[in-house]
């Protein structure tokens, strides 16, 4: 754990007589050696003073603590919080690869598990993405009668919520780990079933193919984190973002708007339409006829009065968007 000796947030357990100098790279392998879930090796960047840890009350807008995680021989992160800012394998830096888009993860639970206990599954996420060769977390809101569907390819628990370093140990067993939406673990693992459907990525490994298709064969509401042993990340299913339905309703009728001026100010029109596009998964199918309606009219008159044309794809209504897509939006 890098931070000074004074920062309010460190709570020292042990502390050194004498402190070590960072180049005694001996003497710190030693010291990580005691380290451990108890207390980490403290230093300041220049000197190892102790052991200790961070309190619940540290701040992280401070940016005042950090963490280097060694993985393995010669492999290591270094990470503020829970994010990962940097990894080095064997001298070569890189960005972190395992790096969960918990923004995401949460919205998605959010989505599908609205009495979901959104803290500690994105702790267990967090927990199997210190694996060794790849982990899979599974959570189903009939995480129960899928335990008993799965059977015999799993073992199932009498379900209770599990330590992220339990968690993290369980992912040396092959299979998943099912949870429910309270994080409560059913089943270790487990082994996920599915019909090949044409989707999928055939360049991507069997852990992430199989959730794909275990989610397209209809089951409960599901959220399958994979980590993949290639340094890949995915959280299923993917979904839209949920937009504000007043935002996408303003872009709309200022396109529509614009686009009857003659003459018609282009340039403001094409930014428009490019908005329209990077939202085009929400118009209904009256709004994707009456928005390519305008736009074939403005093209007929870029036609008439500048020889020129710009073909565009026209918009179409996406049969996946429903309500759940927009934000509550306050009165």
């Amino acid at each position: 754990m890098l931070a000074q000796p004074d920062n309010p947030a460190i709570d020292v357990n042990v502390k050194l007589a004498t402190p070590v100098g960072s180049r005694n790279t001996l003497a710190i392998r030693k010291l990580l050696e005691g380290s451990g879930p108890t207390a980490d090796v403290l230093s300041d960047g220049e000197e190892v003073y102790g052991l200790g840890t961070v309190g619940s009350d540290y701040d992280p807008a401070t940016e005042s603590v950090f963490v280097v995680t060694f993985l393995s021989r010669g492999c290591w992160e270094l990470m503020h919080t829970d994010t990962a800012l940097l990894a080095v394998r064997d001298g070569a830096p890189s960005l972190p690869k395992h790096v969960l888009d918990g923004g995401y993860f949460v919205d998605l639970c959010d989505r599908l598990f609205p009495e979901a206990d959104s803290d500690a599954l994105i702790q267990a996420a967090r927990a199997i993405g210190k694996h060794r060769h790849g982990a899979m977390l599974v959570i189903s809101a009939d995480a129960k009668g899928e335990v008993q569907r799965l059977s015999p390819q799993s073992w199932d628990v009498e379900p209770a919520p599990l330590s992220t370093s339990l968690l993290t140990q369980l992912t040396d067993m092959d299979g998943a780990v099912l949870l429910d939406p309270q994080g409560s673990c059913y089943a270790i693992g487990v082994i996920l079933d599915g019909v090949a459907k044409g989707e999928g990525d055939p360049a991507r490994g069997s852990r992430l193919n199989n959730a794909v298709r275990y989610l397209g064969t209809g089951r409960p509401a599901t959220i399958v984190v994979v980590y993949s042993a290639d340094g890949g990340i995915d959280i299923l299913p993917h979904l839209h973002p949920r937009v504000s339905k007043s935002e996408v309703n303003w872009i709309l009728m200022a396109y529509l708007s614009l686009a009857m001026h003659r003459p018609p100010e282009l340039e403001r029109i094409n930014r428009l339409w490019n908005r329209l596009e990077a939202f085009q998964f929400y118009p209904s199918a009256e709004d994707c006829n009456a928005l390519n309606h305008a736009r074939e009219e403005i093209e007929e008159w870029r036609m008439e009065n500048t020889r020129m044309r710009i073909e565009q794809a026209p918009l179409r209504p996406d049969p996946m968007m429903d309500d759940s897509y927009w934000l509550e939006e306050s009165d």
